[in-house]
């Protein structure tokens, strides 16, 4: 099923479970290999995330930062 070849629907429980936890693990994985703060610093961008107490805080605000011309 994780290579394409057979459709999750098909599967046992047992199977489904099974492939549900590798999903999972991949997810994860993944999430944790992400740094989107520097993907968007690297790309010029401004982001907006949550601070501590649920607070919107804009992050790299590039609107902020002066230009070369001042």
């Amino acid at each position: 099923m994780l290579a394409g070849e057979e459709s999750y629907d098909t599967l046992e429980h047992r199977d489904q479970a099974v492939v549900r936890a590798s999903w999972d693990e991949r997810i994860t994985e993944r999430i944790a290999s992400l740094d989107l703060a520097a993907e968007f610093t690297q790309a010029g961008r401004s982001w907006t995330e949550a601070d501590e107490q649920g607070n919107a805080v804009t992050r790299n605000d590039i609107t902020s930062v002066p230009s070369a011309d001042q």
